[in-house]
């Protein structure tokens, strides 16, 4: 019963983390696709051949952002 009390008493506090921990990395998610969106802009078919040589790195780094911010959120806050 102990333990039981012990967990009901921490319960609030572990959500709260949890909640924190996601709102964190959601906002961190957001920014990485605004940025990806600003880089891509209205005009991303007159992207000069030139630019796909920084153009694909750098989406390929935000898709391993989002990637590894993903896992992160996994790592910190389990379901």
């Amino acid at each position: 019963m102990e333990q039981w009390d012990a967990l009901v008493d921490s319960s609030i506090e572990r959500a709260t983390a949890t909640a924190e921990k996601w709102r964190t990395g959601l906002a961190a998610f957001v920014t990485v696709v605004t940025s990806v969106l600003l880089l891509k802009g209205p005009d991303a078919q007159k992207i000069a051949l030139r630019n796909l040589a920084v153009v694909i790195p750098l989406v390929a780094g935000a898709g391993l952002m989002i990637l590894g911010l993903w896992r992160a959120l996994e790592a910190s806050a389990p379901a």
